[in-house]
């Protein structure tokens, strides 16, 4: 029998009203699409200081106040063994991609510089990409401060990089006042270098603030349109679209300005230190710092966007100490492969940490800077959507560590090894960490004909125990080492645990496709990069065009012996002339393109239980609107009792009418 009239007008409507809610299974809540526009996503906030120290914050052990800073870090999720990979540009295109920076030609200490090429390949996108281009209510982007991410073209730059909007600089450094390109060897450079969407500010360069303080005030415009499309959102009933701020603040990198309104307080607080004109140039500037910051907290706070954002706060790499920072407890600082560069603060806080208990909480396991861009992806509802083939990263998602803890069934992520570098494929330089046993080893392998040796160094190589050395001051590799025997391991085993990291590198140097050392061609100084003969020559600007880029990358790449699409079946010997890594080639030569989402994990299990719920709800409902529109009908069916009409009895009436309608 075919849909009667009115069970087809009860369905149509009940399912029109269902898909006014914006999706079939949103209106019950299931199945709803992790990349569509029905999901929350929370705005992200990240803050990395340049150069900061271990024990910088007053949090952490230093005599500089730091209140606003220590308030973020008190009232987080403290990671206690968050390591980065190298310092300076490497360092921060690590925190920005995922993407070891090993697996992108540039896996060294080496700064970048003026008139290079260097910078993140255009075939690797970074967080702000996956952010702002991929699936539906995506992302809109914020970048302020430092860029020194490349330059060289258009296709290098914050815009090209996801970025919508960027303020700050490009180059390792400006000076505070004048905002004039800084080199730390040649000083500073009588060029301009500070950009606004990607137009030279001239506007900034005439203020009489410090550069400082316009990203502050930029951050301040840029939070208070965030917080009226959050209210106009509220008025109109939808969504807000999320932000992603990355707040590279240039801090606590040299030059250091004199910031008159904290010299007085700064002398009185490091009148005793040993390197007292340094740290006094340093405290003013961390006084700075720490209002700044404070100031980003509390915007957050006045434009109601508090509670639906995660909060980082971190370090490129570690203090440098010659200019007056502090790592203590740690051995060593910037630029260096010892814990004082490597082991840095990092914290999570927002109101999406306090509003889960989390809060004033700490994490011991390994995360790598790596593992920010899939972590974040992760509490974005991107990562679920990704397919594993379209991850354009090295790390991993710590977001079940971040929010179950360490021990939580639910942390499945957690590390037991991790390679920090690998300068060469024969491994002579080398450092990474390794979980045995409860115990944490790192292990350091350096070229000495390179770097040199040193004293507590065997066959240019360290093994520390960091839970129990955390300065890292026995190598266990030596017996001769001052402090050896107060540590319950003997050499054989120590020796063991060495070998052991030696297999692991030089597997990793055989079986990863994108490895490769570094490209030294990348850091080559070149003529057409003279700022003077670009424009009015007053700027840093990007020197070359998409089609010279191109070019140029092509016979960077056959320099370096990376020859796209040419099989080379001495890919991985050490010796060999040409080296075959064709996924490299593609990064360096082709642009990345956002892929299309793929459902959850769990949405199509969602999909099917909510539309067998729907089918369900839909038939008792219908049968229910059946019935009571047949109701006339059963009752002409059932009968009831006719009245006399027209001097016609009852059974009469019934037998002239065949019915029992009764006519008045």
């Amino acid at each position: 029998m075919a849909p009667s009239f009115q069970f087809l007008s009860c369905l149509t409507i009940l399912l029109h009203a269902i898909r006014v809610n914006g999706s079939y299974t949103g209106f019950l809540g299931l199945g709803e699409d992790e990349c569509g526009s029905n999901v929350v996503r929370p705005n992200i906030v990240f803050i990395m200081l340049d150069d900061l120290g271990f024990g910088d914050l007053s949090g952490t052990g230093s005599t500089i106040p730091t209140p606003h800073m220590d308030d973020i870090y008190a009232n987080s999720i403290r990671l206690q063994r968050h390591y980065v990979h190298l310092a300076g540009s490497p360092s921060r295109t690590q925190f920005l991609t995922g993407r070891a920076a090993m697996n992108m030609g540039f896996g060294t200490f080496e700064a970048w510089g003026l008139s290079e090429a260097v910078g993140i390949p255009i075939g690797q996108p970074t967080l702000a990409n996956w952010l702002s281009e991929f699936g539906s209510n995506s992302y809109t982007t914020y970048g302020a401060g430092k860029w020194n991410l490349g330059y060289a073209t258009d296709l290098l730059l914050p815009q090209n990089k996801g970025f919508d909007h960027f303020y700050g600089f490009y180059q390792n450094a400006i000076d505070y006042d004048t905002k004039q390109s800084y080199d730390p060897l040649r000083g500073q450079l009588a060029l301009y270098d500070l950009f606004d969407d990607a137009e030279p500010s001239y506007d900034g360069v005439a203020s009489a603030k410090n550069s400082m303080e316009l990203y502050a005030a930029k951050i301040d415009e840029w939070l208070g349109i965030e917080g009226d499309a959050v209210r106009e959102a509220e008025e109109r009933g939808v969504r807000s679209s999320p932000f992603f701020l990355y707040a590279a603040l240039q801090s606590l990198h040299e030059p250091f300005p004199i910031i008159d309104e904290f010299v007085v307080e700064c002398i009185a607080l490091t009148i005793a230190s040993r390197h007292f004109l340094n740290r006094n140039r340093y405290c003013e500037l961390m006084l700075l710092t720490d209002r700044i910051v404070g100031g980003i907290v509390e915007r957050l706070r006045v434009n109601e966007l508090w509670e639906n954002t995660l909060l980082v706060l971190t370090t490129d790499n570690g203090g440098n100490t010659q200019n007056g920072a502090s790592n203590f407890p740690l051995r060593g600082g910037k630029g260096e492969y010892f814990d004082g560069n490597m082991r840095t603060i990092a914290a999570v806080s927002g109101g999406i940490v306090a509003s889960r208990g989390l809060a004033n909480t700490e994490r011991t396991s390994l995360f790598s800077n790596l593992d920010w861009t899939p972590t974040l992806l992760d509490f974005a509802g991107f990562l679920p959507c990704i397919a594993p083939g379209q991850y354009s990263w090295d790390g991993q998602s710590q977001y079940d560590l971040l929010l179950h803890g360490d021990d939580a069934a639910d942390a499945t992520n957690t590390r037991s090894e991790l390679i920090l570098n690998i300068d060469d494929r024969e491994v002579s330089s080398a450092v990474m960490l390794l979980e045995r046993d409860g115990a944490l080893f790192k292990y350091i392998k350096t070229d000495v004909s390179k770097t040199g040796t040193e004293d507590d160094m065997v066959d240019g190589a360290y093994l520390f125990s960091l839970r129990v050395d955390e300065s890292e001051s026995v190598n266990l590799l030596s017996a001769n080492s001052p402090g050896f025997d107060d540590y319950p391991m003997d050499e054989q085993l120590a020796r063991d645990v060495a070998d052991e990291c030696e297999e692991i590198l030089a597997r990793y140097v055989s079986t990863t496709p994108l490895f490769t050392p570094s490209l030294s061609s990348l850091h080559a100084k070149l003529d057409l990069g003279d700022p003077t003969q670009i424009a009015d020559g007053e700027f840093i600007r990007p020197f070359m065009s998409a089609e010279e880029y191109t070019e140029w990358t092509l016979q960077m790449l056959e320099t370096e012996g990376i020859i796209p699409g040419i099989s080379n079946d001495a890919a991985l010997d050490p010796h060999a002339q040409q080296v075959r890594n064709d996924d490299l080639g593609a990064m360096y030569l082709t642009p990345w393109i956002a892929p299309k989402p793929i459902p959850g994990d769990t949405s199509f299990i969602n999909l099917m239980v909510a539309l067998l719920i729907i089918i369900v709800v839909l038939v008792f409902v219908c049968l229910a609107v059946m019935w009571y529109c047949k109701r006339d009908q059963r009752r002409r069916k059932n009968g009831y009792t006719a009245l006399p009409q027209h001097g016609l009895d009852e059974k009469e009436a019934h037998e002239a009418y065949g019915s029992t309608l009764v006519i008045n």
